[in-house]
């Protein structure tokens, strides 16, 4: 029987003090947190009260103690003084007797200063001798300078700090009849140590802080403690900007310019004076005794809480040996029918005829019924059906197996539930040792199981992030697509996708729009079912498509309206970005008769697609296959080459047309193969750029270039520039800056002497790592260039922006210049443009006479190529370079710019420059 009314565990009985210690511990918390409020706002409003009546102390003593008796002084004297007495030689022996009577009757100090209105000193009276007067401490022109931009006639007294010296200067204007503008000033200096000891007698805790400012501009003219850095000027705060706009006094929390701690400050204006006082007292003074209270109370109430919880654990344990003795008394087939119904496991008994005999709690719930009586005497095999759907005969296959003493097991079986629904599970039976018949069934429901092995599978054939097909997918459609065509009499084909500038996608609007963006080009690609037969991503952004088509004509016709479906944009919210597909194509059985052949084949079609400029297709044809092969060969033998120290540097020289010299030489990387002889850098240096060597190969060319100037240099060949050309991976990818620097600091070369030659297509792109590289190049002193300048994207903007020294004329406008009207004109509007900007030209490839007096017409002015030298090795260099020093003639004396210009028309003029060697 599955009836458990008779027993139930009691092991853990519910505890019944727990909702009055929670009531406890709540009253508890709620007292102990309005004591720390209530303790809080206490003190706060006590120390409020205590910091305005430090401010009101402070502040009388201030104004009625020290400075105010100073400006009655002031004031007393100013208007005293004769109107006459500004007048130039008019200071008469009787005013200033008077003036110096008055000194010694000042309240407070017994020296004044009378300025003019042009801030000159008129009358000084006797100083005191513990203070100096004001143009022994301040400079009276400056100072006059402030009083006249700071006074006006709602202020009657200008104050000004010296803290290096410790004074404040004090000045009260003297008018005229008009009583519009000052006619001079009457001035002293007042100690600041007086206010400085009158600051140390109030009590403003550890870390309080008292600042007197001046209203208009907020300068701190002097602090307790003492200023960090006397000279700096510290920024206005809240309390300062509000006494300028409004004059209010008050109470506010705000952090201290000076050190940034936060303080509880009252600010006040001085009456009649423009100043601001402000009384800090730190948090952690004036809170010091609240927290200690804060602590003890957190103490007291954690001790109850511990004696609390001691009691409930004690009274607790009681209670639980309560209950576990009235456990031991219940029978013991109670506890075996607790402990099945317990176990997560269905757990049936049957008897010789296949009926249900017991059924624990988990059997009942797995078919779908809250009681196990509803099972009882009923055929177990009423519920189970085969694999056909059919009612399964798994009693008979039970019986029989533990009848021979066998254990059984299926993980086949379903049975279907009370609501319909079939359940896969798996079932497993043992002989009822109880009865001589029957056996034990345990049941255990594997839908979830299935679903992980149908999730994996799915896992392990498509995409996650799209839902496609992947490349193993595809693999194993592909003799499907290949039988369905040779059926029909079509031809079968895969199509090889690569998105154009992808990974520009990514890198400036982030992963999560790249994946949206994939996620629409499957969705575009997949609505072209059924002329696409299959669709699988093979990775990042590449697809991969079979298709069937009846001939040529219709694959052309598929592959056009491929990219017609890309034509549109792909929206990302209001972004339009533009995405475009290059496609390679590969036939069955043209092109290969099995999967892994056809793919490399197509692999190769849409290299030739991306070169042939992208947003296209194109067919796959043996000569790719022989280019892909010649391409990975010299990759891997470039590897070799470079550690064997096959690679050389030549360098061909750049003559200046008007002076015929040898002014610079570019640097140009060969490869001189052991058994295939010379290779063009046409082809191997494409080919390390895509395997990654061009970069420590830049490295290696830069420190050889450099040390091969130094080697002229110290030959005495002058100072001859060295061109380099940089790789546009170098420039992207690598760390140019510090590798060219490295180059320079080994070499010893002077900076100027290295001219990095830049395409056009590396600073096209105006993005902050392209500014940033080229800025760090002209700190080092190197020289820039444009080379190839005209054959990609000429944007005038970067001449400016990236102020480079030199435009470099392609070769191929260069040949033919004589013949070609077109390459006329665009030299000659390259050289006008370079020299509007104040840029030099360099032509290369000049290899004919009427090629050299076309651009001395044209005034180029640096000219390159076999017409004068081939690119030659080191050695040969320095030879040719001395051979070209000796027979250069002696320098001529100077003639105007007008006959150099002609010059230039007469090639017998350009004799310096040698012929070719």
């Amino acid at each position: 029987m599955s009836d458990d009314s008779d027993f139930t565990l009691l092991t853990t009985p519910p505890n019944p003090y727990k909702k009055l210690w929670l009531g406890f511990s709540a009253i508890l918390v709620v007292l102990l947190a309005g004591f720390l409020v209530a303790s809080y706002l206490q003190t706060k409003r006590h120390t409020e009260a205590e910091l305005q009546n430090l401010s009101l102390a402070l502040e009388s003593q201030l104004d009625q103690g020290l400075i105010e008796p100073v400006r009655v002084d002031l004031d007393r004297i100013a208007n005293l003084l004769p109107p006459s007495f500004f007048a130039q030689g008019h200071q008469l022996a009787a005013d200033k007797k008077h003036l110096i009577q008055l000194a010694e009757q000042m309240s407070f100090s017994r020296y004044f200063d009378v300025l003019n209105d042009q801030g000159q000193v008129i009358f000084r009276s006797q100083p005191a001798n513990d203070i100096p007067s004001i143009d022994k401490l301040y400079s009276p022109a400056l100072f006059f300078r402030k009083l006249l931009s700071s006074t006006s006639t709602a202020q009657a007294i200008v104050i000004e700090p010296d803290r290096v010296n410790q004074v404040l200067h004090l000045a009260v204007p003297v008018y005229g009849k008009d009583k519009t503008f000052p006619e001079g000033w009457v001035a002293t200096s007042l100690s600041l140590k007086a206010i400085t000891a009158l600051f140390a007698q109030l009590d403003i805790g550890k870390d309080g802080e008292i600042l007197l400012r001046q209203q208009n501009s907020g300068d701190i003219l002097l602090r307790r403690p003492a200023l960090p850095d006397i000279y700096r000027q510290y920024p206005t705060v809240q309390a300062d900007q509000k006494l300028i706009h409004d004059g209010s006094d008050g109470l506010t929390t705000m952090p201290s310019v000076v050190d940034d701690q936060s303080r509880l400050y009252s600010y006040r204006t001085l009456p009649n004076l423009p100043l601001v006082l402000e009384v800090g007292l730190s948090s952690r003074d004036y809170l010091a005794q609240w927290q200690a209270y804060a602590l003890l109370a957190c103490a007291l109430c954690a001790i109850l809480f511990l004696v609390q919880h001691w009691l409930s654990r004690k009274l607790l344990i009681t209670k639980q040996r309560e209950w576990q003795a009235v456990e031991r008394f219940q029978s013991s087939e109670a506890r075996v029918n607790y402990l099945l119904n317990a176990v997560g496991h269905p757990i049936f008994v049957i008897d010789d005829q296949g009926h249900c005999t017991y059924c624990n709690l988990a059997g009942a719930a797995l078919f779908g019924f809250e009681n196990p009586e509803a099972l009882l005497d009923s055929r177990i095999d009423s519920h189970f059906i085969d694999q056909r759907g059919f009612p399964d005969q798994l009693s008979e296959q039970v019986l029989a197996a533990v009848g021979k003493g066998e254990y059984f097991h299926c993980e086949d079986c379903a049975f279907i539930n009370v609501d319909g629904k079939v359940v896969p599970v798996e079932v497993r039976a043992y002989p009822n040792t109880q009865q001589a018949d029957g056996a034990i069934l345990t049941l255990q429901d594997i839908s979830e199981r299935r679903q992980s092995e149908e999730r994996i599978a799915f896992m392990a054939y498509h995409d996650p992030l799209t839902g496609l097909p992947n490349r193993w997918q595809l693999g194993e459609q592909f003799d499907k697509v290949v039988n369905d065509a040779n059926q029909r009499g079509e031809m079968a084909v895969l199509l090889y996708f690569d998105l154009d500038g992808f990974k520009t996608i990514n890198d400036t609007l982030g992963h999560e729009v790249g994946d949206r963006v994939l996620q629409e080009v499957a969705s575009r690609l997949s609505s072209m079912r059924p002329r696409l037969s299959v669709v699988a991503r093979l990775g990042g952004d590449e697809y991969l498509a079979l298709a069937r088509v009846p001939d040529i004509f219709m694959l052309r016709d598929l592959l056009d309206a491929i990219l017609e479906h890309f034509v549109s944009p792909v929206m990302d919210g209001d972004v339009r970005l533009g995405v475009t597909p290059s496609i390679g194509v590969a036939m069955y059985p043209e092109h290969g008769k099995d999967y892994d052949t056809l793919l490399k084949a197509a692999d190769m079609a849409l290299y030739a697609a991306k070169a042939a400029g992208r947003n296209t297709y194109a067919y796959y044809s043996a000569e790719m296959g022989e280019d892909g092969l010649r391409r990975l060969q010299i990759q891997t033998e470039l590897r070799q080459a470079f550690e064997n120290n096959e690679l050389t540097l030549y360098y061909q020289p750049q003559f200046d047309v008007q002076s015929g010299h040898i002014v610079s030489a570019e640097a140009l990387l060969r490869w001189e193969h052991p058994v295939a002889g010379a290779i063009s850098p046409t082809e191997f240096i494409p080919a390390a750029e895509e395997c990654g060597m061009i970069i420590p190969i830049s490295r290696w060319v830069f420190s050889e270039a450099c040390k091969q100037a130094v080697i002229w240099q110290r030959l005495g060949l002058g100072r001859i520039v060295i061109g380099v050309n940089c790789s546009g991976v170098h420039f992207k990818q690598g760390d140019l800056v510090a590798d060219v620097k490295a180059a320079l600091d080994q070499s010893g070369l002077d900076p100027a002497l290295l001219e990095l030659e830049l395409t056009e297509s590396m600073l096209i792109e105006s993005s902050q790592r392209v500014t940033q590289i080229i800025d760090q190049l002209k700190a080092l002193g190197v020289q820039l260039s444009i080379d190839d300048f005209g054959t990609g994207y000429s944007n005038l903007a970067y001449l400016k922006r990236f102020a480079v020294s030199k435009l470099k004329i392609d070769r191929s406008f260069v040949q033919g210049l004589h013949v070609t009207k077109d390459n006329d004109a665009i030299v000659r509007a390259i050289i006008n443009l370079a020299h509007s900007f104040n840029l030099k030209v360099i032509a290369e490839g000049v290899e004919s006479v009427e090629e050299l007096r076309l651009l001395q017409q044209y005034q180029c002015d640096i000219l390159q190529g076999f017409h004068f030298s081939r690119p030659l090795k080191p050695q040969q260099f320095i030879e040719f370079v001395k051979k070209h020093l000796s027979v250069r003639p002696e320098p001529q004396v100077t003639q105007p710019k007008a006959s150099n210009l002609y010059a230039l028309h007469r090639p017998k003029r350009v004799q310096p420059l040698p012929a070719s060697s």
